[in-house]
């Protein structure tokens, strides 16, 4: 029998009823070979013609679209859900949210589960859970759960969560949200991930009525940010950084006050600058591997360069550097993109800075560092040429402490930030 994609697919696992022809899916790693074999990469549910080819048997058909095609995909309900997933998204930064809140919350389904169960939830389950948690199951993919089962390892060792009646969230959710505000009436940085990137929160149930009232009496962010470590301590709280996992799983409890002192196995050596032609991003690369970056973003009239960390071919996870905590390290020798009158003097030493550090910098399309023609250049570019250049000759004058800072200082264990728990 062949079943109206409306009516099937209400039961598959790639939606609910609501995706009818057009809709766009794509096989899943347990497709059978004949499905693959007969099907592209794009594929869009479609509706019957007098000429589909039938791939398969069974008592249980869906028809689909691609290459121009149109196929009869013929068997079990439970092979059809385990052969097709929704399409990701774009790759446009809406569906990169959306995506990351689909992975965040398969996470957090894989731990509530467990935490309630003993058990882990069987893939299925997973995905008809995203809905309650505000996630758009068109954009999952079964990557996210192989890592949440992954990360699952690691939330089993977090031994101040067994046995209690917890309350799982995101970031920014109710109960985080008046910790998140307290911090920001405090003095914490502006973006909540700059003062504690947690994605997840996790709360003993019976300790969400008093934290309205010990919240209150905290009366400087070092309180608050003891009070979350003493509430991590004895079970009350867990605030969770997730980075997804691939082959196994890692945790570390990250301690601003006392990480920041850790012995680093790293090596802060400059191995080299590459820095873009048109000047908006500047990327300082260590022996070791970690990268202090300078991007340009939002307007293209812009010409603020915003601060990250990375560490190159690693699964590690960092961030943004708050911008008020550069400019207070660097106590203002740095200049501001937005703020530079673009002299010829400015101009000229930023050309000496680029020549001086020329062996440094990878060539790639930047004879524009060293041969500049400043008349062609509109006030924009001639701001970026100047605030690279600044930013580069600061580093380059202070290279091993500014890379430990920007480690650090990207890892949000400054003095500044709340203790959470990585696992990646």
């Amino acid at each position: 029998m062949v079943l109206r994609f409306q009516h099937w697919l209400s039961e598959a696992s790639i939606v609910k009823g609501k995706y009818g022809v057009g809709h766009e899916v794509e096989l899943s790693r347990r497709a059978p070979a004949n499905y693959v074999k007969a099907l592209g990469k794009d594929i869009e549910l479609a509706d019957e013609t007098d000429d589909m080819i039938e791939v398969g048997t069974g008592t249980v058909s869906i028809i689909v679209k691609s290459g121009g095609k149109v196929y009869k995909i013929n068997g079990t309900k439970s092979g059809i859900n385990s052969s097709f997933n929704h399409k990701s998204g774009g790759g446009g930064k809406a569906d990169t949210h959306k995506a990351t809140r689909v992975k965040e919350a398969v996470s957090l389904i894989v731990f509530k589960h467990y935490q309630e169960t003993g058990q882990l939830i069987d893939e299925q389950d997973a995905i008809d859970s995203l809905s309650d948690f505000n996630a758009d199951e068109t954009l999952y993919a079964e990557k996210f759960f192989d890592s949440a089962k992954l990360q699952l390892t690691s939330y089993k060792r977090i031994r101040t969560i067994k046995g209690k009646t917890l309350t799982f969230e995101f970031q920014g959710d109710k109960n985080s949200k008046k910790i998140y505000d307290k911090a920001k009436t405090l003095g914490a940085p502006s973006s909540p991930d700059n003062w504690n990137p947690a994605d997840l929160w996790i709360f003993e149930t019976s300790f969400v009525s008093s934290m309205t009232s010990d919240l209150s009496a905290i009366d400087t962010l070092n309180e608050l940010n003891f009070w979350i470590r003493k509430s991590f301590l004895t079970g009350k709280l867990l605030p969770i950084s997730l980075k997804q996992a691939t082959k196994k799983s890692t945790m570390e409890l990250i301690n601003p006050l006392k990480y920041k002192n850790k012995k680093l196995d790293y090596d802060f050596n400059l191995n080299k600058v590459t820095i873009s032609g048109s000047l908006k991003s500047v990327f300082i690369e260590t022996n070791s591997g970690f990268i202090f970056k300078a991007n340009a973003r939002g307007a293209a009239t812009n010409p603020t360069l915003y601060l990250e960390g990375t560490m190159k071919s690693e699964n590690f996870a960092m961030g943004a550097i708050d911008a008020k905590l550069w400019k207070k390290y660097h106590g203002g020798t740095v200049l501001n993109g937005t703020k530079i009158k673009p002299t010829q003097s400015l101009l000229k030493a930023a050309k000496k800075t680029f020549k001086d550090n020329k062996n440094s910098i990878t060539q790639r399309n930047n004879d524009i560092l060293w041969n500049p023609d400043f008349k062609k250049m509109d006030e924009t570019l001639q701001q970026r040429y100047i605030a690279a250049a600044s930013l580069l000759e600061y580093v380059m004058s202070n290279f091993n402490d500014t890379m430990r800072w920007g480690f650090f200082t990207a890892m949000k264990v400054t003095d500044t930030n709340s203790m959470y728990v990585k696992i990646k």
